[in-house]
């Protein structure tokens, strides 16, 4: 780990120097199905929000949970399903291991959803000696990131499996290198494209 140190701090440095003065927004709309506890959700949305205004994008974010979530209008906004434990099959996905998963399908009609299997995510809490708040924070800080075009990295927000340095660099709002945000702003505008394209039948 200690040679992986010139390239912790060049992204930081990186992320940090990411500022936008026009931002885009996006709405997250969260259903929440697991019970997840007020101060975690209040504080993974903190966290998230502040790794999107790095990246030069402003986020508002609800939160429903018994009641029906309502949905802004098509193009602006992702929709996250928290839910207690994978109740789905995805091929080559092992469901006890997978934290969340961005249908990303969805993005390209407008109507962007994720899921975060609740269960899983205390479990990765756990493993990095860290808070379920980021945990919580960094999945769904990924999974919207999916639905906005990005791919894996080695660091930050968008590393495969979150390890402790990974859920630090997002409790910090440095989940993201300057490179990924630029595709972050450019994901939210197709977002809004495909919603208002002919094709879309709307």
């Amino acid at each position: 780990m200690r040679g992986h140190g010139w390239l912790t701090m060049a992204f930081w440095m990186g992320t940090a120097a990411v500022s936008v003065a026009g931002q885009d927004s996006l709405t997250v709309v969260i259903s929440d199905s697991a019970g997840v506890p007020e101060e975690d959700m209040t504080h993974a949305i903190g966290m998230g929000r502040r790794n999107f205004a790095v990246a030069g994008i402003e986020t508002s974010w609800s939160v429903c949970r018994q009641e029906a979530c309502a949905m802004p209008r098509e193009g602006s906004y992702v929709q996250i399903s928290i839910v207690p434990r994978m109740n789905f099959s995805i091929p080559g996905l092992p469901p006890g291991q997978v934290l969340g998963w961005a249908h990303k399908a969805s993005a390209a009609d407008g109507r962007p959803l994720a899921y975060v299997f609740h269960n899983s995510v205390k479990r990765a809490a756990e493993n990095a000696s860290q808070p379920v708040s980021g945990a919580l924070a960094w999945v769904m800080v990924h999974e919207v990131s999916h639905l906005l075009g990005l791919e894996h990295a080695p660091l930050g927000a968008m590393h495969a499996t979150p390890r402790s340095q990974d859920l630090i660099f997002v409790a910090r709002g440095s989940g993201f290198a300057p490179t990924q945000a630029k595709n972050l702003r450019a994901g939210v505008s197709r977002l809004s494209a495909a919603a208002n394209s002919p094709r879309s039948g709307r």
